[in-house]
C-alpha cells in the first residue's frame, strides 16, 4: 500500500466524513482527496516524473496536506523542510536532495528568492500567493495549481520505493537525509494507530509541525 492510498481509499469509503479542521474550517476526505488529485495532475503536466523530489517549506495548513499528498499521488518524493531553516541550510538541502520543485509559503520567500537561480535541478517554484515580480524560473500559485482537473491515471509506484526524505537537525554536522519508503511510512502509521487504539470516531489535535518525523 502507498501512503496516498490511505487518503484515496478513505475518500471513497467515507467521502463526507470530516478529515481536517484548520483556521475555523472543516474539509472532508473527498475535498482533500480531490484537491490533492488536481495538484498531482498539475505536477505531472509540469513534467514531474516518478521519483522526482519536491521540497516543501510550509507551515501546518491545508496547503501542506494537499502538497504532501499531491506530490505522492503524482509519483514524486516529498522532502519536507524545517521552516526554521536558514537561507544557507535551505540552499544546502535543496542541492543535496536535487529537488525538482519547491513549494513555499510567501512568508519564507526571502530565504530562497536570492538563491533559487543557482539551483540547476530546481525547475519551478509554487507559492501560496503572489508577492512581487518573479525572476527567471517559472513560479506558479498553489491555488491556481489546484484548480486543474483531477489526475485520472496515477503513475505506477511500489510500496518499497522512496516516498519521503526527512533531514536530521544537523546538530552534530551537516543534516543527513533519511530515506523512507511508502512501506516504512504506512507501517509506522498502522503501528501508531494500533497502539493508541485510534478509530474513525477519534479526533487528534496536532501540535507538532508536519515536517517533524513523527
Amino acid at each position: 500500500m502507498l501512503v496516498s492510498d490511505i487518503l484515496l481509499n478513505t475518500a471513497r469509503s467515507s467521502p463526507n466524513s470530516k478529515a481536517v479542521w484548520f483556521g475555523g474550517e472543516w474539509r472532508s476526505f473527498r475535498e482533500i482527496a480531490n484537491t490533492s488529485l488536481s495538484f498531482a495532475n498539475f505536477l505531472r503536466e509540469k513534467g514531474l516524473k516518478p521519483g522526482d523530489g519536491v521540497a516543501t517549506l510550509i507551515d501546518n495548513s491545508f496547503d501542506y496536506i494537499i502538497s504532501h499528498f499531491g506530490i505522492l499521488i503524482a509519483g514524486g518524493v516529498e522532502v519536507s523542510l524545517n521552516t526554521d531553516l536558514s537561507e544557507t541550510n535551505i540552499r544546502y538541502l535543496l542541492k543535496d536532495c536535487e529537488a525538482t520543485a519547491l513549494i513555499s509559503s510567501k512568508k519564507y520567500a526571502k530565504r530562497w528568492m536570492e538563491i533559487f537561480e543557482e539551483l540547476s535541478d530546481l525547475r519551478f517554484v509554487i507559492r501560496d500567493a503572489r508577492i512581487y515580480d518573479d525572476k527567471v524560473k517559472p513560479i506558479f500559485i498553489l491555488k491556481e495549481a489546484t484548480n486543474t482537473a483531477p489526475l485520472e491515471s496515477k503513475p505506477q509506484r511500489h510500496e518499497s520505493e522512496l516516498a519521503s526524505i526527512v533531514y536530521t537537525s544537523g546538530s552534530t554536522g551537516k543534516p543527513k537525509g533519511v530515506m523512507l519508503s511508502h512501506k516504512n511510512l504506512v507501517s509506522n502509521m498502522v503501528a501508531i494507530a494500533e497502539y493508541l487504539s485510534l478509530s474513525s470516531v477519534d479526533r487528534m489535535l496536532v501540535v507538532l509541525p508536519f515536517h517533524y518525523i513523527y
